[in-house]
């Protein structure tokens, strides 16, 4: 394996972990983390691939992607509805990006699409599990299941599953 995509997912692994265990904490993605680690994954990529049609296309799709979250944030928050996705999320996101553009290196494959997908079953797992628990004790409020918690109250931050999705996906 090439030296620099080990230290590309070293990077990601531990700036990845740091950032989700904030999250978790605090609810905060400090941008004096985030953007120097976006900028050194850029600087990466033009040292590794130069700037090659490949690049282009990933970095494209890469900009319709943090568009489309950035719309979504807009608009969840013009809702005043409970935010799911906010600008750490989006930061995280365009970090992993602009890391690992292809995962392998030598491969077509956008790595960031690979998480997302990743991310989207975990989420949807997530919700099947939670519809299933409010389901079971609606049917038998007396059942101590959930040892007395509210499953309502059980907050869910996005980076945490973005971070477990990169790592999935770079076995897989």
């Amino acid at each position: 394996m090439d030296i620099f995509l080990i230290f590309r997912i070293t990077i990601l692994i531990l700036i990845g972990f740091y950032l989700a265990r904030s999250d978790l904490r605090r609810n905060v993605i400090p941008d004096k983390i985030t953007y120097p680690i976006i900028i050194l994954g850029f600087i990466f990529n033009f040292i590794q691939f130069g700037v090659s049609t490949k690049l282009i296309i990933a970095y494209l799709i890469l900009l319709g992607l943090y568009f489309f979250f950035v719309l979504t944030y807009m608009f969840i928050k013009s809702l005043s509805i409970s935010q799911t996705i906010g600008g750490g999320d989006v930061k995280f996101t365009l970090l992993i990006a602009s890391l690992l553009p292809f995962y392998p290196i030598s491969s077509n494959q956008i790595f960031i699409i690979k998480v997302l997908v990743i991310t989207v079953i975990i989420l949807f797992v997530m919700v099947v599990i939670k519809r299933l628990s409010l389901w079971i004790s609606h049917k038998a409020p007396n059942s101590k299941l959930f040892l007395d918690s509210n499953i309502n109250e059980i907050k869910v931050t996005l980076v945490p599953i973005l971070w477990i999705s990169a790592i999935i996906s770079l076995f897989l």
